[in-house]
């Protein structure tokens, strides 16, 4: 595993575990219709599902923060599937808001260990090419968004239950963690255990703050478009169930599409340069959805603004790998903490927003 150029069995178990990840990220914007109506939900609760998703998501990278040194990865990222797949079984037994959420609090948790692994595993299998690598494997999360999209919007176009839906991706959920539980892992390149005094270390670094907060933004803009996507075209152009999951399957794949172009872009453009260049790109497209009309000009508009934010978050976190010499994965986990409190702050604030 030392060549860092060669991709290895690890790093297609990180796609799958990324496109699992995804598909516990997405399926409740994915089936909030159909959740509102069968459980009476307003768009608030429904919003406030996601958000406890992604605040029990922040406690799950605290875990890993804590105990990768003595656990090790392969344990936290294997366990991490199984605790998201239990939450996902038990949300689709649900039969009231209250036991909805407290499943859900299990689907962020066991996501926490996962987006707090694959990252610094990424940095372990590929230390010479982290930007390549980790925008590589980060495609694989709008990936997976397209295929749930895809797969799950035809299941529920044919009045398939979201609740069947909800088992099919615990039972994926369970068959990545036992594929990486049965892989070798490479030696962690962060060995020391947990301190504090290291946290306050990377915490004083005026890197960190610039970074984290780049990161919430970017994480904040990436979930309100994917999140609400469906719901808006179901209220506002078109109550077709096809019509209105596939601009998941547009935002999304223009996500993966920006993701892999990104691995070319940094060999030739500086980061700085790559990011300006769409954050131009995303500030324009969505100025124009202000002022958009149909379903078509929608789609065309969600298309470039999935290509525009695409590379924000895999940029970020691996160049501050490069610029702040610290634990690698205490770092990222810290960031990701910003990532995924504004992924999971702003669909809230959106929700909120619609009750005026």
């Amino acid at each position: 595993m030392e060549n860092s150029n060669k991709l290895t069995r690890l790093d297609y178990l990180s796609w799958l575990s990324f496109a699992s990840f995804s598909t516990s990220s997405i399926i409740i914007g994915l089936c909030l219709p159909e959740i509102s109506r069968d459980l009476s939900l307003n768009h608030f609760f429904g919003s406030l599902t996601e958000t406890l998703r992604n605040f029990s998501l922040l406690f799950g990278l605290v875990i890993v923060v804590i105990s990768v040194a003595t656990m090790g990865k392969k344990i936290l990222i294997s366990n991490g599937q199984y605790i998201l797949a239990l939450g996902l079984i038990g949300a689709s037994f649900s039969s009231s808001s209250s036991f909805l959420w407290l499943s859900f609090l299990l689907v962020g948790l066991g996501g926490g260990f996962i987006e707090a692994i694959i990252n610094p595993l990424v940095v372990d299998l590929h230390p010479k090419n982290t930007n390549k690598y980790m925008n590589l494997t980060n495609a694989f999360y709008p990936i997976g968004v397209v295929l749930s999209a895809l797969i799950f919007g035809e299941l529920l176009n044919q009045n398939i239950s979201w609740r069947v839906v909800f088992r099919i991706s615990a039972l994926f959920s369970i068959l990545v963690g036992i594929l990486f539980y049965l892989t070798a892992f490479p030696p962690s390149r962060d060995k020391e255990k947990f301190h504090f005094s290291s946290l306050m270390h990377i915490i004083n670094k005026p890197l960190f703050w610039l970074f984290s907060m780049s990161l919430f933004l970017a994480a904040g803009i990436e979930s309100s478009l994917m999140f609400w996507s469906r719901t808006y075209i179901d209220n506002f152009l078109s109550q077709d169930v096809r019509q209105a999951t596939f601009s998941v399957v547009i935002f999304a794949s223009m996500m993966a599409l920006g993701r892999l172009l990104t691995t070319r872009f940094c060999e030739r453009f500086t980061v700085y340069q790559v990011m300006f260049i769409f954050g131009i790109m995303g500030i324009i497209v969505c100025l124009l959805m202000l002022v958009a009309q149909g379903l078509i000009v929608f789609y065309i508009l969600l298309a470039f603004a999935g290509l525009s934010v695409a590379s924000f978050w895999p940029i970020i976190m691996a160049h501050s790998v490069s610029l702040i010499k610290v634990n690698v994965t205490s770092l990222l986990s810290l960031l990701i903490l910003f990532g995924i409190s504004g992924y999971g702050l702003f669909p809230l604030m959106i929700g909120s927003l619609s009750q005026f």
